[in-house]
């Protein structure tokens, strides 16, 4: 498992070393709970989370026809959710009540598994982050994001929190 976080300046090259740029944010289809392109920081050039490989830290491409560029880019990009934008919203529950902000996505490949929610230094510090899977209804609306599930109270605590579940899913 990933933080979308860790993929931001990644950077991104062909096999043979010729670099190709970096990695400036994600796209994500938040209803199908997907990661749908790494966008690189030359407008309208994307990468799909597929067919690649990451090697001390570098994503690395075997040819540049691999990238999405112009209007397939555009076509690609196309209601998406931009990571960038998702970081930092407030969160509320349905009955408006904010319960933290979002501070980044967990991802296990392109799969999208819940939103880790921070409430401020000293509360996460204290406490912990929370965290939202992904199985909660959320939406986007007056530039927060509401988590319709209404039969959980969240964010619940981090489901990696001890020192066994942390050795079976590495961040």
């Amino acid at each position: 498992m990933q933080r979308a976080s860790d993929f931001l300046g990644m950077p991104v090259a062909l096999t043979g070393g010729a670099r190709v740029g970096q990695i400036r944010d994600l796209l994500l289809d938040l209803p199908r709970r997907r990661v749908v392109a790494l966008a690189l920081e030359r407008p309208d050039t994307l990468l799909a989370p597929v067919n690649h490989s990451i090697e001390d830290d570098t994503i690395l491409l075997d040819r540049e026809e691999q990238l999405a560029k112009g209007q397939v880019a555009k076509r690609m990009a196309r209601g998406t959710t931009s990571y960038l934008h998702l970081r930092n919203l407030a969160v509320v529950n349905p009955k408006g009540r904010t319960v933290g902000q979002v501070e980044d996505v967990i991802l296990h490949g392109a799969t999208l598994l819940g939103l880790e929610i921070g409430d401020g230094l000293l509360h996460d510090l204290v406490n912990g982050r929370g965290y939202i899977p992904l199985v909660a209804e959320i939406l986007i609306a007056q530039g927060k994001i509401v988590v319709e599930d209404q039969e959980e109270d969240y964010p619940v605590p981090w489901p990696w929190s001890n020192s066994q579940d942390n050795a079976r899913y590495p961040m």
